[in-house]
């Protein structure tokens, strides 16, 4: 062995470095696809590329022509080949054309140039990806470029891109410009004799239906699977545009062998003044321009959306109140971490929205990512309202990020997570505050009539005695909303037809009362008894009430005994007809209550007068012997025939306990 002070130098290595393997591409597209179930949601990855693009409007047509079934090249080694513009197909078009950016995006797998756009959502690059579901060889056109993408190649020639404008001057064998045109001529405006030097002003999407199994996907399309995606997608329809930044049509279409394109389903916001799109820009204006730093306020937005569809002989309308909220100046030392760390790259932008027409008991608040997730997994709150957020969600978009069982209770470190938590204990009750008391503003535009105040309590999220209640990982965003709403003025004050704080608010559920007739009457008396003695009265449903008091237990609901002593205070009670003070008298007696000092006994003579301990006394008898001693009504309980048989019994209960002093004649 050589020393080390003599003899020749040993000769260093030098270190080897190589790259991870990568699958080859048919094999990283079926992971995806593994990740992206087959169905309605395949659209909806669609619609949000458009959103992301800037897009007003989308368009899906189902193409059930067969066309240049003999044109396609089975040679895998030509470098272009016609199998892209076979029919049947499915074409979505949208208004938007390609950015540099976009043409690059398309052309990720694992990775997108959306990453550090604050407003847009289809963030991974993957979403797009699904459409191979339905499909081997999609194709898009946008601007003065057609790209075509046949994973099935190898290498450099995966994607191919051409010049729309002189798809005729290109030689390569399999690229018949004719047969581009035989599918795509007259296609949402699409027109080789009127289309622009700088090519189409839009997008197209060209999806050849795979009718035999491929090395990608053994899923076939056929017009039954073609029809049960637009069912898929025609089922949450009448929410989707919600939440959207831009897009303000979506419309459903079918093209049979005669050329002729049909429209089946048609979404709109109504808009007619340009209103919505006004309110929707400059809310994004205001994220994108402004110089966010900690001492930005939150930006919020309001928007009243009429919602038009129209599907086969069905038509509807729809309202919805919807506030968009961007956290910023309010966001906690915790959250602000979150927001600025680069890694999630999240937006703290929520939103919420509640129907300005009636809330049926089955109603189901929705969870949104900008659009509603999908059906299956944790989709709904519990909440009588739909929620949307920036959510942190799984890869393929389908489900939101929530600690397991075995995280519960202990510190949680996944910013995934976190960011979901923040956003549900901060940046949502802050819409929703907004929301109700927006709502609240809509009913007192329309005078505070019965359906408006209605709404409001509607908006309203109950955790009791309801239906619907919210669900247990929603209930930081109803414990923190409540703690704003206790400061606010959310409750309707029937007689003096103001909203008041729920301190000033005087409760009467009536829970004890049937729904006969005579409990009806009854609790009607007493609420006239209300305006009379000037107690801010609020009507408001039971679960309402059992929610309220669950949160703020200082309120407490009407009894016999809290009347009496609202009565003893406010002596304008006596004013009220016979027949009202009858039923109060009725409700009062339903518990052993203190009746002193309340002139509320009855007399023969049609006069009422106090129960009074040691006074002169009231003769209690029969209806016969009030009638034996005319001209002593005044000394006699009214008759039984007048006050009722129970009545009389309650009364004369009360006067054997010694509460009047009682003679027999």
């Amino acid at each position: 062995m050589a020393s080390a002070s003599g003899g020749s130098a040993k000769k260093k290595k030098n270190i080897r470095y190589s790259e991870m393997k990568q699958p080859p591409l048919i094999k990283q597209l079926k992971g995806i696809l593994s990740e992206y179930p087959d169905g309605g949601q395949i659209l909806k990855e669609l619609i949000q590329n458009a959103e992301d693009a800037g897009a007003r409007e989308v368009r899906i047509l189902h193409d059930k022509r067969r066309i240049n079934q003999n044109t396609s090249s089975q040679c895998e080694t030509t470098p272009i080949d016609t199998k892209f513009f076979k029919g049947p197909a499915l074409c979505v078009y949208n208004d938007a054309v390609f950015s540099e950016n976009d043409w690059e995006g398309i052309q990720m797998i694992y990775s997108s140039n959306k990453e550090e756009d604050p407003l847009k959502v289809g963030r991974f690059g993957l979403g797009f990806k699904s459409v191979f579901h339905i499909t081997d060889f999609p194709c898009v056109i946008s601007g003065g470029t057609v790209l075509l993408i046949n994973p099935q190649k190898s290498g450099k020639k995966v994607n191919i891109s051409l010049d729309l404008c002189t798809l005729e001057e290109y030689e390569e064998e399999g690229l018949d410009a004719e047969a581009f045109w035989e599918a795509l001529e007259d296609t949402f405006g699409l027109c080789r004799q009127t289309l622009p030097e700088d090519g189409f002003q839009g997008t197209i999407f060209w999806f050849p239906l795979r009718e035999n199994p491929s090395v990608l996907s053994e899923t076939l399309y056929n017009e039954s699977k073609v029809k049960n995606l637009f069912d898929s997608f025609a089922s949450d329809a009448s929410n989707i545009l919600l939440f959207l930044k831009d897009i303000e049509k979506i419309s459903l279409h079918t093209r049979d062998e005669d050329r002729k394109i049909s429209e089946t389903l048609l979404l709109e916001i109504e808009d007619k003044d340009g209103a919505v799109r006004r309110s929707r820009q400059a809310f994004k204006d205001q994220i994108q321009t402004q110089n966010i730093s900690p001492e930005c306020p939150d930006i919020h937005s309001t928007i009243h959306l009429v919602i038009h569809m129209l599907h086969g002989d069905k038509e509807e309308h729809q309202e919805w109140l919807v506030v968009n909220y961007f956290v910023n100046e309010s966001a906690s030392a915790g959250f602000r971490e979150l927001i600025q760390d680069k890694n999630l790259g999240y937006s703290p932008y929520v939103g919420v929205a509640t129907s300005l027409t009636e809330i049926e008991d089955d109603f189901e608040g929705h969870v949104f990512c900008f659009l509603p997730l999908p059906k299956e997994g944790e989709r709904l709150t519990g909440l009588p309202v739909h929620v949307n957020g920036f959510f942190a969600l799984s890869q393929n978009r389908h489900h939101m990020k929530w600690e397991t069982e075995e995280q519960e209770g202990k510190p949680i470190d996944d910013k995934s997570i976190l960011w979901n938590k923040a956003l549900i204990q901060e940046a949502l009750p802050k819409a929703y505050d907004l929301l109700v008391l927006e709502i609240i503003e809509v009913s007192k535009n329309n005078s505070n009539d019965e359906i408006s105040v209605k709404a409001v309590y509607n908006t309203l999220p109950t955790c009791k005695s309801s239906p619907r209640k919210t669900h247990k990982r929603w209930m930081e965003l109803e414990n923190k909303l409540y703690e704003y709403l206790g400061k606010r003025e959310i409750l309707y004050a029937m007689h003096t037809r103001e909203w008041i704080d729920l301190r000033r608010a005087f409760f009467a559920t009536f829970k004890t009362l049937s729904s006969n007739e005579g409990d009806v009457a009854l609790q009607e008396s007493v609420v006239r008894c209300f305006k009379k003695i000037g107690v801010q009265y609020v009507d408001i449903p039971f679960s309402l009430f059992d929610t309220l008091q669950s949160h703020f237990p200082y309120i407490k609901d009407l009894t016999p005994e809290s009347l009496a002593l609202q009565l003893k205070q406010q002596q304008h009670y006596k004013d009220l007809t016979h027949k009202d003070k009858i039923n109060i008298l009725g409700y009062l007696l339903r518990n052993e209550v203190n009746l002193q000092d309340l002139e509320l006994l009855p007399l023969a003579s049609d006069k009422w007068i106090e129960f009074r301990k040691g006074s002169q006394p009231i003769y209690l008898c029969s209806d016969a012997a009030v009638k034996m001693f005319p001209g002593q009504e005044n000394r006699m309980v009214m008759e039984s025939a007048k006050l009722g048989a129970q009545l009389t019994e309650f009364i004369e209960k009360i006067c054997n306990s010694g509460k009047v002093t009682l003679y027999y004649p």
